[in-house]
């Protein structure tokens, strides 16, 4: 939370009228080099935005920020925060941070179960499969720091989380014949 004294808005000339522009812009701006060579590069997303009394001729006292980093297990969760916690000092405001830590990145090793996985798809539907760290928030890292082998496979994700979210019949019934053939894999090794 960034807090301000409230105070009415300035002329149309007035820089003061961009309060909390420069902090956005430049927190929105940050970004952390992957250097595993498996992701993305790791940037900096506002999920959520808050400020104001409704009352449209008051620059607000208060402005609430959800920050987002979804990043890689080569920049550490320390990182992420003493870069933001700059931009914020460099600025000379006055803040409150709470961390919140949803959960930890991880890469799974090309071991046994990724082999069993790549097998599996090939000789069930006939493609070599791309082993990937793209998409969204993965419940693995709720494992993974077992230090049991992570690998997530589904059905095609076209529609996933959008309106009329639907699963074509026949790849349910491939992936039922991919994880059978996976599990007979991996308990014959």
């Amino acid at each position: 939370m960034i807090r301000r004294p409230p105070r009415s808005t300035p002329k149309p000339s007035s820089a003061a009228s961009d309060v909390y522009k420069r902090q956005l812009d430049e927190l929105s701006k940050l970004t952390w080099k992957d250097k595993t060579g498996n992701f993305q590069d790791s940037v900096l997303q506002i999920s959520n935005i808050n400020s104001g009394t409704g009352a449209t001729n008051v620059i607000p006292g208060t402005l609430t920020l959800h920050l987002n980093v979804r990043h890689s297990p080569s920049t550490t969760s320390d990182e992420i925060k003493n870069d933001i916690q700059s931009v914020l000092d460099k600025h000379k405001i006055n803040f409150e941070i709470l961390w919140e830590i949803g959960g930890l990145p991880f890469l799974t090793e090309k071991k046994e179960l990724t082999n069993a996985v790549e097998l599996s798809i090939k000789e069930v539907i006939g493609i070599n499969s791309i082993s990937s760290t793209d998409g969204g928030t993965s419940d693995g890292r709720f494992v993974a720091p077992t230090g049991a082998q992570v690998v997530e496979l589904g059905p095609g994700n076209a529609s996933i989380h959008k309106i009329n979210e639907s699963v074509r019949i026949k790849d349910l019934e491939n992936l039922h014949k991919i994880y059978v053939s996976i599990l007979a894999k991996l308990l014959n090794a």
